[in-house]
């Protein structure tokens, strides 16, 4: 008896209890459903992983350019600077000159 038991549980049998077919039925219906959500799952977190991916390289992008802009922000400084004192020189020498004169005049704006 013990082996035809075991012979029956792999295959519904058509005089099964009605119940036992109705479980069985549903346990198909939830792990149908265990493996759609694990479907939607992979698809997350390959969506996640993507978009961390796409974080990670706006933030190098972000701190490139905050390297970008110290180094432009220095540069204009050091050109105020340099056109301050060019202006205050012109001024203190007397001499009349027009602002495109002052520009020209200069050899360089950055500073050096």
């Amino acid at each position: 008896m013990g082996a035809l038991a075991l012979v029956g549980l792999g295959t519904p049998v058509a005089s099964a209890d009605p119940t036992v077919a109705s479980k069985q039925a549903e346990a198909q219906h939830v792990l149908a459903q265990v493996e759609q959500l694990d479907r939607s799952l992979d698809k997350a977190i390959q969506a996640y992983d993507a978009a961390n991916g796409r974080l990670n390289q706006v933030k190098a992008d972000l701190r490139a350019n905050q390297h970008q802009l110290a180094i432009a922000r220095a540069s204009l400084k050091r050109s105020q600077a340099t056109l301050s004192r060019r202006v205050v020189e012109l001024y203190m020498s007397g001499r009349s000159q027009s602002t495109l004169e002052v520009l020209l005049g200069a050899d360089n704006l950055d500073g050096s």
